[in-house]
């Protein structure tokens, strides 16, 4: 067992996901095949033994559950921050794509003497935004902060990775 960084365990489950991607996409790919019917199965040349690589897909989503849990435990200090992180984000995401352009009336009603307003206009949208992202901007700074102070308990089976 290693005591490690929260922020590096971060580092590790998302290095065993990209594992498993690649090993599914691998599996994907090399399960089905054509081969010539007159060719006897066991002197079929594979390039790829799925069932090996179903058994490393198997050890690593293990390794990826003990790892999760390991992160959610450390969380839970922290799970204030994270929310309101996620929350400011989906505020940013939203007033970036809100509508505020005014009098394109033609573009929705072309035969219509109705001009189109907004309550809230660019320049105020473009403010929203700009103190959404560094209020996040901070956030994200608190949570790098606890999670390369906070620590985690990983086997050494799976820092080798």
């Amino acid at each position: 067992m290693a005591i490690i960084s929260l922020a590096k365990a971060l580092k590790i489950k998302n290095r065993i996901t990209s594992k498993i991607t690649s090993i599914k996409k691998e599996i994907s790919a090399h399960n089905a095949y054509l081969v010539d019917k007159d060719i006897p199965v066991d002197e079929i040349k594979l390039q790829v033994d799925v069932n090996n690589s179903i058994k490393e897909l198997e050890k690593l989503t293990s390794f990826l559950v003990k790892v999760k849990a390991e992160i959610n435990k450390s969380n839970s200090d922290s799970a204030d921050l994270i929310f309101e992180l996620s929350e400011t984000k989906g505020l940013i995401a939203f007033y970036e794509n809100l509508d505020c352009s005014q009098n394109l009336s033609s573009y929705y009603r072309p035969q219509s003497n109705d001009i189109k307003r907004v309550q809230i206009d660019v320049i105020q949208q473009n403010l929203i935004v700009k103190t959404l992202i560094k209020k996040s901007e901070k956030l994200q700074d608190q949570l790098d902060e606890f999670n390369a102070v906070k620590k985690v308990i990983i086997d050494d089976e799976i820092l080798e990775l």
